[in-house]
């Protein structure tokens, strides 16, 4: 098997990780939204800030671990990962979630969106910048 090709491979395993990984951050994430926005009354926009908060932690250890089996320097790495999360936080969830409400998206709708645009830019950032092996 040439280098090419294991490098497929391994790029595949990591993306089907991500997939799995993010997939079942955003059933947390969603549900967690949802409990916030809908039954306790908070804004939307902070709700989607609050949840995102809480998963900062678990999706760093397990994309770091399971995902990308990272053996880079954990610190270096946590450091690197909040500043994506600050990141995210504040242009993602925040400023997106409003723009994509301001031009008529329903708020139950544009936490899917918004996940698809951050899932894209977080793996690119994560594969070549942060877990880069």
């Amino acid at each position: 098997m040439n280098i090419n090709k294991l490098s497929e491979i391994k790029v595949s395993k990591q993306l089907f990780r991500y997939i799995v990984t993010g997939g079942a951050a955003f059933v947390a994430e969603y549900a967690l939204y949802q409990l916030l926005y809908r039954i306790l009354g908070v804004d939307y926009a902070v709700a989607a800030v609050i949840v995102y908060t809480l998963l900062f932690i678990i999706t760093f250890v397990v994309t770091r671990k399971w995902t990308f089996e990272s053996t880079g320097s954990a610190a270096a790495q946590l450091v690197m990962h909040f500043l994506l999360f600050a990141f995210n936080v504040w242009v993602g969830n925040y400023l997106l979630m409003r723009g994509l409400v301001g031009v008529g998206i329903s708020k139950d709708i544009a936490p899917f969106l918004k996940t698809a645009m951050i899932t894209c830019w977080n793996f690119l950032i994560y594969k070549f910048i942060i877990y880069k092996n």
